[in-house]
């Protein structure tokens, strides 16, 4: 059975992340997980200044990317593991939940007491047993920890694990492809990011692009963690795990494999302030009848800034998650478009 402790595993995490790996976790999720689509808008694209190719992972099964690198890290085992654990804010805790009642093995999932009260009802409606932790005060990780050892059950973890890299790379994958389907070559894709699993799965796979093809991950204002790895070239993490409106972006650290890649040097990073998101989240609604929640418009939000690097070119935007409260989603509704 494959070993998912990074710190007893180290450098060789790093061989296996590659196109192949992404190819192979493609191979495993067909018939199992949607091939969602690639849209394009007239308003997006006059607000952007740009041709946009959004691709809405906020309609996979679950409601975000999570099921993707969840299902692939399962089946990838040589065995069936008695039980599965992981640690999330909710929406990689639903991928997993929904992996584990596809392959019908329990799964105990490690949420904050402030989780969404719509991403804990998913965990919970795909049969997992919740456990909770307090964001200042508990150590998830320790929890998950001791969870495992108890009751000899697999972790999979949310993004320092190359087989979720690997499934969570399919999805830029699919962009790439529909995308020049459709007679595009884009030169540029927005990531959202908060550990970077989904970020590092996109690095591998826009290496297979038919032209050279820059990722940005794109984090909240204040919880950098990636931008900041950038500028200093070291890993700095965030104080706070709370605060801003994009709950599944807050992590401590950035992914150490995401760090490790050869693809990190040539990553580029952006930031948006909340009430960019929220008016990311309304003209999701408004103008392409998707529904956002702010940790999946976040990349959606750069676009719509019109940043002078993306004029006239060919695009790529993933939203996401789905996975938003209704008062929150309201409150993002009335936001005014930021000045």
């Amino acid at each position: 059975m494959t070993n998912n402790n990074l710190e007893t595993v180290g450098a060789p995490w790093a061989s296996t992340l590659n196109l192949d790996a992404i190819y192979s976790a493609a191979r495993r999720l067909e018939g199992l997980i949607l091939h969602t689509p690639v849209l394009e808008s007239q308003a997006l694209n006059s607000a952007a200044g740009a041709r946009v190719m959004v691709k809405a992972e906020s309609l996979q099964s679950g409601g975000s990317f999570k099921l993707r690198g969840a299902l692939n890290a399962l089946l990838a085992q040589e065995s069936r593991p008695q039980e599965v654990v992981a640690y999330s804010s909710g929406n990689h805790a639903i991928g997993v939940a929904m992996a584990g009642r596809l392959m019908s093995v329990p799964v105990t999932v490690v949420m904050p007491h402030d989780c969404p009260s719509i991403k804990l009802s998913k965990v919970r409606e795909a049969g997992a047993r919740v456990v909770f932790y307090h964001r200042g005060r508990d150590d998830r990780n320790a929890i998950a920890d001791q969870i495992c050892k108890t009751n000899r059950a697999l972790l999979i973890p949310s993004f320092d694990n190359a087989e979720v890299i690997a499934g969570q790379g399919t999805v830029t994958l699919e962009l790439i492809q529909m995308a020049r389907e459709k007679g595009y070559i884009l030169e540029k894709i927005f990531v959202p990011c908060g550990g970077g699993g989904l970020v590092a799965g996109s690095c591998i796979a826009a290496s297979q692009a038919p032209r050279p093809c820059a990722v940005i991950a794109v984090e909240p204002q204040g919880y950098d963690r990636v931008g900041r790895a950038r500028r200093l070239e070291l890993p700095e993490g965030n104080n706070d795990t709370c605060g801003s409106i994009c709950d599944a972006l807050l992590t401590a650290l950035p992914s150490q494999l995401l760090l490790g890649l050869s693809q990190f040097d040539t990553l580029g990073a952006a930031c948006v302030d909340d009430d960019q998101v929220a008016y990311a989240v309304r003209f999701a609604y408004q103008e392409m009848g998707l529904f956002l929640e702010p940790s999946g418009a976040i990349a959606l939000a750069v676009a719509l800034m019109a940043p002078p690097e993306i004029k006239g070119k060919s695009i790529g935007v993933i939203c996401s998650g789905a996975n938003i409260d209704q008062d929150l989603h309201a409150r993002c509704l009335a936001a005014s478009r930021p000045g």
